[in-house]
């Protein structure tokens, strides 16, 4: 007796394009500097690591994190718990901080 499952092929098929949407990540890793930090007399630079590590330099003070993409964001997890999304640009990428306030961040090297 042969049994034929309908739709295997197209279960298989779909579970491949699940697959390859969720693991092609954008190259993020590299320098960012904030678009308006020239103009607003703060800078601020964030670096993005391979391994998914991060840093976030001001003139005050120079946070660690980790770091992921999902679905057109980007999330970041400092050590302490915290964490915030922005969203994936063309050049970069938006943070949204507490209060509406919202960072643009353009890559400037690899």
């Amino acid at each position: 007796m042969h049994l034929v499952v309908p739709g295997l092929k197209h279960i298989f098929l779909l579970a491949m394009l699940l697959t390859l949407s969720c693991t092609q990540q954008p190259d993020m890793a590299g320098t960012y500097t904030e678009k308006n930090g020239a103009t607003s007399g703060m800078s601020s630079v964030i670096k993005l690591h391979p391994d998914q590590e991060g840093s976030w330099k001001t003139e005050i003070d120079t946070i660690t994190f980790k770091w992921r993409t999902t679905n057109g964001e980007i999330h970041f997890q400092t050590r302490a718990m915290d964490t915030l999304a922005g969203e994936l640009t063309d050049t970069g990428f938006t943070i949204r901080l507490p209060h509406n306030e919202t960072l643009e961040f353009e890559k400037n090297s690899p």
